[in-house]
């Protein structure tokens, strides 16, 4: 037991260590920067998450050379060769709504300048910029009109109530789209674009196609060139490999059981979301393993005095989900990785039996069996580190090596069989690259 609390406090150690560590961790993709008076240079950005994206472009003119920061002053604007391209800008004042109780839309300390990605561009042009908070602020630019910020307010309002003689004062949340109004008027010259206004919500899809209407509205008006809208990104993938399991059994002494290595298999779906650094997402598993354990030892008949010979047999099939959270090392082809997360196992079949046989000299031994009741689920946090490295051009391969703690009992008594340890070692196939 002490061993493997061990191996669990410097596999949760080294996840956090790693954690901290990786984000100093550069990750340069091709790209581009345009200088104030207009030139552009070539060479690698710095590609990490919206919100130092947003503030931050780190630029170097090829791989052996020093890297330097620009702030969005100091640039007309970057972007990345296949990937998505900003524009930096002053912004306007935030917008504060008069008589604000409580609004998630207004961040408490408003940046004065940025890097915005550029979502549609045309006769109208979309930007995009990360909130303080987990809401984003959108600013568009036509023609001859300065940068304006399209405001959706989500606020809570106290709103009084009688109810049977009694006032009752509660908060409800209030919706405005002051944004609706601004479009409205800014693209009068398109019909079209008209009910897609009065339906808009500050989301990058429904404002992304709202634009590229308003962009192809006239014969004249040259096609939008688009830049990549954040979406999130998906890979599934399948995976196999062994596994092998370890707990204590308990009667009327402790012993520490070990099962064969079996095998485990499952599918798995990875999420980026749009919003998180392009390193960093979600893992969902659903796997299927099975461990058997057996061992034989003997005790003292407590009336008796007689010498018993036992023989322990357990097994258990189970389901297993998983839900990670994953930080995968900048790299152009060989990437570690690491994760951890949450794991809860379902009893598939599972069975408990231990046969007791008494030690006589003469005679026919009497023999007894008696099973021990199981739970049917189980619990427990799971850490993993893997190698991820390019197959083919769109797909990749795998290798990771886990381990995970059931926490509780499995016996429903407790002083009896505790939830197992696995370690595991998988092989997987991703279909579809990320990086």
């Amino acid at each position: 037991m002490i061993q493997r609390s061990a191996t669990f406090l410097f596999l949760a150690l080294l996840l956090t260590v790693g954690a901290t560590q990786v984000q100093a961790q550069k990750n340069f993709k091709p790209g581009y920067i345009v200088r104030p008076e207009g030139d552009t240079l070539r060479g690698e950005i710095d590609q990490r998450g919206p919100q130092r994206m947003a503030s931050i472009c780190v630029f170097r003119p090829s791989a052996d050379a020093a890297a330097t920061e620009y702030k969005p002053s100091m640039l007309k604007a970057y972007g990345l060769k296949d990937g998505a391209q900003y524009e930096g800008w002053q912004l306007p004042a935030v917008f504060i709504p008069a008589s604000t109780v409580t609004t998630t839309l207004t961040p408490s300390a408003p940046p004065t300048e940025g890097f915005l990605q550029v979502l549609a561009r045309g006769r109208a042009t979309l930007y995009a910029m990360p909130g303080n908070d987990a809401f984003g602020r959108f600013f568009y630019k036509q023609g001859e009109k300065s940068l304006t910020e399209l405001v959706q307010i989500k606020q809570f309002v106290e709103v009084k109530e009688n109810l049977a003689g009694q006032v009752i004062t509660k908060r409800v949340e209030a919706r405005d789209y002051p944004f609706r109004k601004e479009l409205a008027t800014a693209f009068a010259d398109c019909a079209e674009v008209l009910p897609l206004i009065n339906s808009a919500e500050l989301t990058d899809s429904r404002l992304v196609k709202l634009f590229t209407v308003y962009n192809n509205c006239s014969a004249a008006a040259p096609v939008p060139v688009m830049s990549a809208p954040r979406t999130t990104r998906r890979q599934w993938s399948f995976m196999a490999g062994a596994q092998q399991g370890s707990l204590e059994f308990s009667d009327r002494g402790t012993m520490s059981l070990k099962s064969g290595w079996g095998a485990v298999y499952g599918l798995g779906l990875y999420l980026n979301p749009a919003r998180f650094n392009s390193n960093l997402g979600f893992r969902l598993e659903a796997l299927y393993q099975s461990q058997a354990y057996g061992v034989q030892y003997k005790r003292t008949h407590p009336v008796t005095g007689n010498s018993v010979s036992h023989d322990a047999q357990i097994s258990q099939s189970t389901l297993r989900l998983l839900v990670m959270l994953r930080y995968t090392l900048p790299g152009r082809k060989l990437r570690p990785y690491l994760q951890g997360g949450l794991e809860v196992a379902f009893a598939l079949k599972q069975q408990a039996r231990i046969t007791a046989s008494d030690d006589v000299p003469v005679g026919i031994p009497t023999a007894s069996s008696r099973e021990l009741d199981l739970r049917g689920y189980g619990l427990g946090p799971i850490l993993g580190l893997g190698l991820q490295f390019p197959l083919g051009e769109s797909n990749s391969l795998f290798l990771e090596g886990r381990y995970n703690q059931q926490l509780g009992s499995t016996a429903r008594d407790i002083n009896t069989l505790n939830s197992p340890t696995t370690l595991s070692l998988l092989l997987g196939f991703s279909l579809g690259r990320l990086y």
